[in-house]
């Protein structure tokens, strides 16, 4: 039987950067490992997730990315289509989305 350590589900996200949400105070339980890598504490569950560029690892079982983290995190909504949006002349809002362009 494999340990819940050594299972992950990888996934690409664009727009996501995880030391972007710990460091904006959004999740309080969440806590730097690492470089890269996280611990999270929500939903009555513990998570190690770590993050290259647009490649995030989630390290826990499939069902519990299916059923937890890829809903907390909004994993299903583009973000890049909300802030093509963003009128070419409002500066100030793009500039606000271009720094915290990995924020959920």
């Amino acid at each position: 039987m494999q340990s819940q350590e050594s299972q992950a589900v990888t996934v690409t996200v664009e727009n996501f950067s995880i030391e972007q949400i710990c460091g904006s105070g959004q999740c309080f339980r969440m806590t730097p490992l690492e470089q890269g890598r996280f611990q999270v504490i929500a939903c009555g569950r513990r998570l190690e997730i770590e993050q290259t560029g647009s490649t995030v690892t989630f390290h826990c079982k499939e069902a519990d990315y299916e059923a937890v983290w890829r809903h907390y995190f909004d994993l299903d909504t583009d973000y890049g289509e909300y802030m093509g949006k963003i009128g070419l002349r409002d500066r100030y809002l793009r500039e606000a989305a271009a720094y915290g362009s990995g924020i959920r």
